[in-house]
Formats: structure tokens, C-alpha cells, sequence
């Protein structure tokens, strides 16, 4: 009865795996070649990091998930399965660094150049993904923007939620709009900005485990002298996690 289970459980997500690449696989001309392979305790599912090529224009690097025959399973330098589902959540640039490992039989944990964590979750049906450290864009607050020369600082309120089980220290990038004109392009272009310290405290900023906090910070960023500010209000923040298990 047990292998029966196995063999149902293995047969719905293969089902779902084939359904799901059919709407957002591999259909293109890039290249999605397997760096890393990370099997379950089980040997029921397999996680992949992979590298995605498309020449000179793009890169990119994503993790996989593998169901089914584990005797098919990729390895290190194939070519990565069409049946495999890409979980979208975890995506990375060109040569981006993963540390994948399961914490469970069917859950495992990603994190993307050491800066961004995720908690994957497989069911019958398909996953699920949590990301450890969220800021809330509906609960912030941009309170003031300076522009000075080639400098901007923008003071605001950010609301950020932390769902792992340990403390953390982190930062706040964003980014604001500018124009640039060259010999050979012109358009819009990004300023980044970024925010480290808690200007009420002081201190670095660092959230406990589990918990929700509003932080007072100052963004700041400075443009190339032949750019121009066009809209100095960012659209959307992000947190990057710059120590796991950070003292508050």
C-alpha cells in the first residue's frame, strides 16, 4: 500500500511537472545547464541549480525541481529536463551562488548569494514559496527626497517581516530613475540607493526571528555627472540579508 502511495504521489507531480513546462518550459533557444543537484531524503524529488546561457545578450541562473524515475534524475552538466518545474521565486543573475539543502522530506531551503533566503515546500499539486526577509511596500512611507548635485538621500519608514526562525542584519536597496544621453545610448537609466543603518538608533539594521518591525532609514545614491534625476521617488524596495543570526 505504501508503494502504491509513492507511486500515486510521484505520477501527480510528474503530471503537474509535464503540465507546467508546457505553459513556461524550455521551449526557447537558451541553454539551462545543471550546476548543482540536491536530492531529497527520500530520493523523491530532486533540486537543481542551474545555469541559464543565452549568449552574449543573457544570463541568468534559476533552481529546478525533478520528479518521477530517481534513476533519471539529472546530473551535474546535463542539460535540464523538460519536465523539470522551475521555481520562478528563485531566480538569480548570471553565475549567481546557491546553497540548497532539504530540511525535511518534501521542504528544503535556498539561499542566492548569500543575501536572500527562501523556504520551498513540495505538495501534490505543485510548491510553495516563502521568502525569509519581506519588506511590505503597502506599510511604507517615503517621507523626504534631497537632491544634491549628483546625490540623492531619501529618508522613509519601511515595514519589514522577518518569517525565518533566526535574527538577521540587513540592508534596503532600491532604486530611483535618471536619463542618460551618450554617443551611443540614451534613454532611461538607474540610480541605486541603499540604506543600512537604522537612523533612529544608529545602529545596523537587524530584524529578530519572526518578527515585524517599522525601521526609520535614509537611502542614499549618487548618479553619474552625466545622468539626469527624473524621478527620485523609488517604486520598490528590497532587503538583501547581509548576516544570518544577527544579535538585535
Amino acid at each position: 500500500m505504501k508503494n502504491k502511495n509513492i507511486f500515486e504521489k510521484l505520477s501527480s507531480l510528474f503530471l503537474f511537472a509535464t503540465v507546467l513546462s508546457m505553459m513556461s518550459g524550455c521551449s526557447d533557444d537558451l541553454l539551462r545547464t545543471v550546476n548543482e543537484v540536491y536530492i531529497s531524503p527520500t530520493g523523491e524529488y530532486q533540486a537543481d541549480a542551474v545555469q541559464i546561457d543565452g549568449g552574449a545578450t543573457y544570463g541568468a541562473s534559476a533552481v529546478y525541481l525533478e520528479t518521477g524515475d530517481p534513476a533519471a534524475f539529472s546530473v551535474i552538466r546535463d542539460v535540464v529536463p523538460e519536465t523539470a518545474v522551475m521555481i520562478s521565486e528563485c531566480r538569480g543573475g548570471w553565475g549567481s551562488d546557491y546553497e540548497i539543502e532539504w530540511i525535511s522530506d518534501d521542504s528544503f531551503y535556498v539561499i542566492i548569494d548569500k543575501c536572500r533566503y527562501y523556504d520551498v515546500s513540495v505538495a501534490d499539486d505543485g510548491y510553495s514559496v516563502t521568502e525569509g526577509l519581506v519588506i511590505d511596500n503597502n506599510k511604507c512611507g517615503i517621507h523626504d527626497v534631497i537632491t544634491d548635485g549628483d546625490n540623492v538621500e531619501i529618508t522613509a519608514t519601511v515595514c519589514v517581516r522577518n518569517n525565518m526562525s533566526e535574527a538577521v542584519q540587513f540592508v534596503v536597496v532600491g532604486s530611483v530613475m535618471a536619463y542618460y544621453k551618450g554617443d551611443y545610448y540614451k534613454g532611461p537609466t538607474g540610480v541605486d540607493i541603499k540604506a543600512d543603518t537604522d537612523i533612529e538608533t544608529g545602529e545596523a539594521l537587524s530584524i529578530g526571528a519572526g518578527e515585524e518591525e517599522y525601521f526609520e532609514i535614509k537611502l542614499t545614491g549618487t548618479k553619474k555627472p552625466d545622468e539626469k534625476f527624473t524621478d527620485t521617488n523609488p517604486r520598490k524596495l528590497y532587503v538583501r540579508i547581509t548576516q544570518f543570526g544577527a544579535g538585535e
